[in-house]
């Protein structure tokens, strides 16, 4: 997996896993921000929706529409990302992400980590467990997930903040 910044637009060069885990991940992602967020399961609800409880039912119905917006707007950005990963033949495949779009992508990559911890029951020690102790043990696939996710924004981020390097 490489990340690789030309102007204006990230070039993301995924392998057939890496690409099957993004696709995997993105799909499920997609189809929980389709979902309202009194049905959510409590524990990502508390992680997704934590700022709203400190206000006033007003300003938290107009939060909670102007998350529900951004989400919409994530989901057209993962509709297009899982087309593009839909049905390729050879590899890598390449995807490519805009400034602004990875900006977005970050956001979708990071809400599926805290998706995965909230609904697997697992905190920072799990999370923070060693790559090689992750891919030793079939029951955490969640935390493959979760670091493969996790390498990619570190990716993007240095690609951001270092565009020649």
């Amino acid at each position: 997996m490489q990340v690789l910044r030309r102007h204006q637009v990230l070039e993301i060069v995924l392998f057939q896993p890496e690409a099957n885990l993004m696709r995997k991940s993105l799909t499920e992602i997609y189809k929980n921000y389709q979902i309202a967020a009194e049905d959510l399961p409590e524990a990502v609800r508390k992680l997704w929706y934590s700022n709203s409880c400190e206000l006033d039912a007003e300003d938290q119905a107009i939060w909670l529409d102007h998350l529900s917006e951004f989400r919409g707007e994530n989901s057209q950005l993962i509709e297009r990302l899982c087309d593009d990963l839909n049905g390729i033949e050879s590899w890598p495949v390449i995807l490519t992400v805009s400034l602004p779009e990875a900006d977005r992508l970050l956001t979708v990559m990071n809400d599926q980590r805290l998706y995965l911890a909230a609904i697997h029951n697992l905190g920072e020690l799990e999370i923070n467990e060693d790559w090689d102790r992750v891919f030793l043990s079939p029951e955490k696939h969640p935390l493959v997930n979760i670091h493969f996710l996790a390498w990619l924004i570190e990716l993007i981020i240095i690609r951001l903040d270092h565009p020649a390097s």
